[in-house]
């Protein structure tokens, strides 16, 4: 049995990535990490136990590595495929929407 969910948010956007850590703090029950590019955050996933992680919330555009080609790297390793992947973008791109949904992800439009 896990004590606490891990939340894995990653965003270039520093006032975003403070916005969420103020959302989560009050909360006990949740364990929040933050990124700022998609290689960060495989970097991560590389040294954690995946069981603990509950959500990955992706930025769909970040530098270096963005959202989307974050997310085909998640859904390519074994250890990593199954977990839950929210991603998270300004555009209204059907196009956006079905690559999200094409990589078993659901993509939330934040205007």
């Amino acid at each position: 049995m896990i004590d606490k969910c891990r939340i894995l948010y990653d965003d270039d956007d520093p006032d975003d990535r403070e916005m969420m850590q103020s959302v989560f703090q009050p909360h006990p029950a949740f364990r929040l990490a933050t990124f700022e590019n998609g290689q960060e955050l495989l970097d991560y996933l590389a040294k954690v136990d995946v069981a603990e992680i509950c959500l990955i919330q992706l930025d769909v555009n970040m530098p270096k590595l963005g959202g989307v080609e974050t997310l085909k790297a998640i859904r390519r390793d074994e250890r990593l495929k199954s977990l839950d992947v929210l991603m998270l973008s300004t555009s209204t791109s059907p196009i956006d929407k079905e690559r999200a949904a094409s990589l078993q992800a659901e993509l939330l439009i934040n205007r």
